[in-house]
């Protein structure tokens, strides 16, 4: 069970123990002269690829559900630390990778800032999604003179 960015790690390396495939396909050359038989053993080699494949979608689905729970701890330390700071004037989110549904779970809370006059969103990732979702909630705050949010592959829109 994946609780951690540290379990996930430990679950990556884990990839390190899928069997690889050292082995060549079996020739065997027989008389030359006459006829050449070779023999590849191909479904053999095919169901070891398959086999490893397997395990390794396997481990990349354990981590994928593992960074879920990761996200929404990180988000929910954000949505706590803004209601005990209900009275900052510059909160840095820059460089946290909260993606859409992170703007979108934090939009509610940032507007509770009354008294924010900076707010630093850059290099998040939010998307055209999660920019359209802050932005009333920002609007509301109307001490606020300096927004950077640059850097969030939001697009034209």
């Amino acid at each position: 069970n994946i609780k951690t960015i540290g379990d996930a790690v430990s679950c990556s390396q884990k990839l390190g123990n899928i069997e690889t495939l050292k082995e060549e396909p079996k020739v065997t050359l027989e008389s030359l002269d006459t006829h050449s038989t070779i023999e590849l053993d191909i479904k053999a080699l095919h169901e070891k690829y398959l086999t490893a494949f397997a395990k390794f979608a396997e481990l990349i689905n354990d981590i994928s559900k593992s960074i879920k729970p990761i996200f929404n701890d990180k988000i929910s330390e954000l949505k706590i630390y803004i209601r005990e700071h209900p009275n900052m004037v510059d909160y840095n989110l820059s460089s946290n990778n909260i993606g859409s549904e992170g703007a979108i779970a934090l939009a509610p809370d940032i507007k509770q800032l009354k008294s924010l006059i900076i707010l630093r969103i850059a290099s998040n990732n939010i998307g055209s999604e999660g920019a359209i979702a802050l932005a009333p909630d920002i609007k509301q705050l109307k001490s606020l003179i300096i927004l950077r949010i640059a850097s969030n592959n939001i697009g034209s829109e």
